[in-house]
C-alpha cells in the first residue's frame, strides 16, 4: 500500500498540520503528495502513519517559524552589511558644595566733654537821700530828715559741667550654605550602517540572490524531508 491509497482510505492523514499561519496547508498537501503519493510509508497502518506525521511536524514547528521569518526579512540583494548600533553614555556626577563664613564686628566709642566757669562781681556804692519841706508860712524849705546809706555786694559764681559718653558695640555673623547637585546625564547614539564594504561585487551578490530563488522552496523543502523520513524511497 503506498501512501496514496493510505489518503483515500484516511482522509484526515494530512489535515490540521502544526504549521506557521503564512504556509498555506493546501499548498504543502500538494507538495507532499507529489513527493511521497507513489511511495510506501514507514507505517502501514494509516492512523499511526498519521501520529507520526503529526509528530515529525510538531518536532520542527520552530524550524518551519524560523524559515518563515528569514523569507520574509526584508533587505537589500546587493549590500553585504546591515548592522544597528546603539551606543549609550552615561555620565553621573554628585557635586556637594558647602560654604561656611565667620564675621565678628567690633566697635568701641567713647566720649568726653567738660567745661569749667567762675564768675566774680563786686559792688561798693555810696548813696545820700536829703528830704527838705518847707515850714508852715514860710517861704524857705527846711530839712526834715536826712540820711546816709553805704552799699556793698560781692558775688562770686563757679560753675562746672562734666560729660563722659562711653559706647562697645559688638556684631557676631555666620553664613552657612550647602548646596548638592545630582548631574546625571545619559547620551544615546543610533546608528544605521549598510552598504557593500567589499569582498563581493554587487553583480556577484545578486547572482547569488537568483540562485537562492532558485534552489529554494520551503514546500518543497518540507515535502522532501518528510520524504527523507517516513517513506521508503525505493521505486
Amino acid at each position: 500500500m503506498n501512501f496514496q491509497n493510505q489518503v483515500e482510505w484516511y482522509p484526515q492523514m494530512l489535515e490540521n498540520l502544526p504549521i506557521p499561519p503564512e504556509i498555506n496547508e493546501q499548498t504543502l498537501q500538494s507538495a507532499i503528495m507529489f513527493e511521497c503519493g507513489l511511495l510506501t510509508p514507514l507505517y502501514s497502518e494509516p492512523q499511526t502513519m498519521r501520529a507520526a506525521i503529526l509528530q515529525w511536524f510538531g518536532e520542527r514547528q520552530w524550524t518551519f517559524e524560523h524559515l518563515v521569518n528569514i523569507i520574509k526579512s526584508k533587505y537589500s540583494p546587493i549590500e553585504n552589511t546591515d548592522r544597528y548600533e546603539d551606543l549609550s553614555e552615561s555620565n553621573i556626577a554628585d557635586i556637594t558644595h558647602s560654604e561656611t563664613m565667620d564675621r565678628d564686628y567690633l566697635r568701641e566709642e567713647e566720649r568726653s566733654s567738660g567745661e569749667d566757669k567762675s564768675r566774680a562781681e563786686y559792688v561798693n556804692g555810696q548813696t545820700n537821700n536829703d528830704r527838705n519841706v518847707s515850714a508852715y508860712n514860710t517861704g524857705d524849705y527846711a530839712p526834715t530828715d536826712s540820711g546816709s546809706a553805704t552799699n556793698s555786694t560781692s558775688m562770686d559764681t563757679s560753675e562746672s559741667n562734666q560729660y563722659s559718653e562711653s559706647a562697645s558695640c559688638t556684631e557676631s555673623e555666620t553664613d552657612s550654605t550647602n548646596r548638592k547637585i545630582d548631574d546625571d546625564r545619559t547620551h544615546q547614539l543610533l546608528r544605521h550602517v549598510h552598504g557593500n564594504i567589499g569582498g563581493t561585487t554587487n553583480q556577484e551578490l545578486i547572482q547569488q540572490e537568483l540562485a537562492l530563488l532558485q534552489d529554494f522552496n520551503i514546500y518543497n523543502w518540507i515535502a522532501l524531508n518528510l520524504r527523507h523520513s517516513l517513506f521508503l524511497e525505493v521505486w
